[in-house]
């Protein structure tokens, strides 16, 4: 999810594809608006050395899970409009909700809370 982030987080939130349930490759927004991101800026990014990135990134190039694009790596709308991204955008709020209620139980959240209010 790192390439995705990368590729769009220049973005503002009103940018994008529709929502209203449609999973379609055209739901997700026109390519030419991401960013290719480099090997080595992930990197340094994920604190990971270069080597491994790239091995990863080869394997999701490998399995047409992301593109080689001409500056760095890219995930596209026909890839993010394929069942195993569009399972992991409709679960992942469901996985948040599931940490920080975790985090509450422990009172994580309390203690942040706790310290931003001190700033």
């Amino acid at each position: 999810m790192q390439v995705i982030h990368a590729n769009t987080e220049h973005l503002p939130d009103t940018q994008g594809g529709e929502a209203d349930g449609d999973w379609s490759a055209d739901a997700f927004g026109p390519d030419r608006l991401r960013k290719p991101i480099r090997a080595a800026a992930m990197s340094g990014r994920l604190g990971i050395p270069p080597e491994t990135v790239q091995r990863r990134l080869s394997r999701l190039v490998r399995v047409d899970r992301c593109e080689r694009a001409e500056h760095g790596y890219l995930l596209t709308s026909r890839q993010l409009a394929r069942e195993p991204s569009i399972q992991f955008l409709v679960d992942n709020p469901s996985h948040l909700h599931r940490l920080y209620a975790g985090l509450a139980d422990f009172s994580v959240l309390s203690e942040w809370e706790r310290e931003i209010l001190t700033l």
